[in-house]
């Protein structure tokens, strides 16, 4: 039984010359093809520091909303001169530790005022107030390392994508040395 081992779709040997003058015209498909690749990669590598700079700035305003909140606590335990007395907590702290989630003693800030008797935020001993002001502490504490975390990872990101911008100037060269040597050889 014979075997075909002809290329498929090429037929005899003078086909493979017919398909070798037209290839030589569409370029090298090697090198073009692996820097197209990375190309791809320098697009994936910079939508992902892009990704992880929007939630890295989304978490820094967070920080620093959370801090201004804790601020605000601490302006109103200042306030306090008489250890029997206690201070309003402000509508605006109460409202932003709703919208975030953010818990006191492993309770939503409504379940914590509840749990102290004071409901409605009014009359709040030094000693809650401080409860309230660690919990915001501890929110801007723990977005601020979310920021440095995501600095180290976009770091890490971009230096992949400068690895193939490497690649891509090495390959670049290595087509223009060919390019040079087919040249000096036609002459």
């Amino acid at each position: 039984m014979l075997v075909n081992t002809a290329t498929p779709g090429l037929g005899s040997v003078g086909d493979y010359g017919n398909f070798l003058n037209n290839k030589a015209g569409s370029g090298d498909s090697i090198i073009s093809g692996g820097i197209e690749v990375l190309y791809k990669f320098m697009t994936l590598f910079s939508d992902l520091a892009q990704g992880k700079y929007d939630q890295m700035s989304v978490k820094a305003d967070r920080s620093r909303n959370s801090q201004e909140a804790a601020n605000q606590v601490d302006s109103k335990i200042a306030e306090i001169d008489d250890p029997k007395k206690g201070a309003d907590l402000p509508d605006v702290v109460i409202k932003y530790m709703r919208e975030h989630n953010i818990t006191v003693m492993g309770k939503s800030i409504d379940d914590y005022l509840d749990s102290i008797g004071h409901k409605d935020g009014k009359g709040l001993k030094k000693g809650d107030l401080d409860s309230i002001k660690g919990a915001l502490e501890s929110d801007s504490g723990r977005c601020s390392d979310f920021v440095s975390q995501a600095q180290l990872q976009i770091q890490k990101v971009m230096q992949s994508y400068n690895v193939c911008v490497s690649l891509i100037n090495s390959m670049q060269t290595l087509l223009a040395e060919m390019c040079n040597k087919i040249a000096q050889n036609i002459r």
